[in-house]
């Protein structure tokens, strides 16, 4: 819906217009308490240091880390973390 409040973002470092580390720098000037997850295909530590010190609240590994992202949403959303292993998104809380 147009105009609600956004309560995370998750950006990729790897993005078509510009790096993810250049996006969230201009997001932390407008929306610093906004909590951001970062996502890399990548496991470059100097990449993963860039986006900590610029200001996201996490780091994951999109292909092999779906239980760390559910709970840093979770957390970062204040939600219960869900158990390990299998997601059933159709039947999870997670909107």
């Amino acid at each position: 819906q147009i105009g609600s409040k956004v309560d995370l973002v998750i950006a990729d470092i790897m993005m078509p217009e510009m790096d993810g580390i250049e996006f969230l720098s201009q997001l932390r000037r407008k929306h610093s308490d906004l909590p951001v997850l970062m996502l890399t295909s990548d496991r470059l530590e100097s990449a993963e240091i860039r986006a900590v010190k610029t200001g996201c609240n996490g780091f994951v590994l999109k292909q092999k880390e779906l239980n760390i992202l559910l709970a840093w949403v979770c957390r970062l959303l204040e939600q219960p973390y869900l158990p390990a292993g299998p997601v059933d998104f159709e039947h999870s809380s997670i909107q």
